[in-house]
């Protein structure tokens, strides 16, 4: 199956599996993307056909939801949102389930088996530009220009004889994702600072292995995030940029619902957004509980010099989306911009 086949509704129910479908149709996946190798794996959904939604509840009238989770910062609302009793008390019983990359959760939350997915912005115009269902909550992640308030860093290894960004014209940077938000901000980071972004080969690797494939020389440079970059820093690691102040203001993860799902219960996603609204004040006011959060996912201690992203319940203006989709489109992920009017979900 191919990365962007069509995507129709399948029995949304809140926080349970959707149902055996039969696929049917697919489409041929458009050569503007075809560089996308690794989203192209991640993105093997079906064409199916729909059926009726409903809401699943307990006993007491709570309704189920389903929501994910990674081993970095940018998640960690989900998990304070749930420690503090923020979902519980808008009436909702709120499971977790760890995701991996964010093109590879997107089925999960296309096929029902997830209500709410921390996503980030560049795999959601994609996924939006193969019209699959989604919408964003206007929740998420603000990028800073400040330099203090960057969660990740494109570092090479101490004593590299890289020292600028112009240096990095036909090198190997190694990257969670291609295609991603980080990815384009990281292209959009070496424009400004004179390199090639076309010159230069964008590896992808594992989160956890970024940085040690630095130290390896594996890649001659990688986009490390929180709470690994603390530890690269700690290790000499030599910063050459930060991507996110490339695109101030433009957020970097968003979470992300099902647009059909939305549609059939409006009132299950307006408390959820309550819940996260209240997460999100709490976690800018109190840094370290993002930081234990973070360390609980990867099962390590609190780093307490972790970089902590700037959350957000704000994202009701759709320019930095269109300011992301031209960067897809420039660089080939996409052939055009998807039509972004009703891409952020209004209660």
């Amino acid at each position: 199956m191919d990365l962007f086949s069509r995507i129709n509704p399948v029995n949304w129910k809140v926080g349970q599996t959707a149902a055996t479908h039969t696929c049917r149709k697919r489409r041929k996946l458009p050569k503007a993307v075809a560089v996308t190798s690794a989203l192209v794996l991640a993105f093997s959904v079906a064409a199916c056909d729909s059926s009726s939604s409903s809401s699943d509840s307990t006993s007491s009238g709570t309704a189920k939801v389903t929501l994910s989770v990674s081993p970095v910062a940018e998640t960690t609302i989900t998990d304070i949102g749930i420690d503090q009793g923020y979902f519980k008390g808008e009436g909702l019983h709120a499971a977790t389930k760890v995701q991996g990359a964010s093109a590879q959760t997107v089925p999960l939350l296309v096929n029902g088996q997830i209500n709410v997915m921390t996503g980030n912005l560049a795999t959601f115009i994609a996924a939006l530009s193969s019209d699959l269902p989604l919408q964003m909550l206007p929740i998420g992640t603000l990028n800073s220009a400040d330099p203090k308030q960057q969660t990740s860093a494109l570092i090479t290894a101490p004593g590299s004889a890289i020292d600028s960004l112009e240096q990095l014209n036909g090198k190997t940077i190694g990257i969670i994702s291609p295609g991603s938000t980080l990815d384009m901000e990281t292209r959009a980071m070496l424009m400004d600072g004179g390199a090639n972004p076309k010159t230069v080969r964008f590896t992808a690797l594992p989160l956890a292995s970024l940085w040690t494939s630095v130290q390896s020389h594996q890649v001659d440079a990688a986009v490390v995030q929180a709470p690994y970059l603390s530890k690269a820093l700690e290790a000499g690691a030599k910063v050459l940029g930060y991507p996110d102040s490339a695109l101030p203001g433009v957020a970097s993860t968003v979470l992300l619902i099902n647009r059909d799902f939305a549609k059939d219960h409006p009132e299950v996603v307006d408390k959820i957004v309550a819940g996260y609204k209240k997460s999100v004040a709490y976690a800018n006011a109190n840094p370290d509980a993002v930081r234990e959060a973070t360390a609980k996912q990867n099962g390590a201690k609190a780093n307490p010099s972790q970089q902590v992203p700037i959350f957000t319940s704000t994202l009701t203006d759709v320019q930095p989306l269109n300011v992301m989709a031209n960067l897809l489109v420039k660089y080939g992920f996409i052939k055009s911009a998807p039509d972004l009017t009703d891409a952020i979900y209004h209660s």
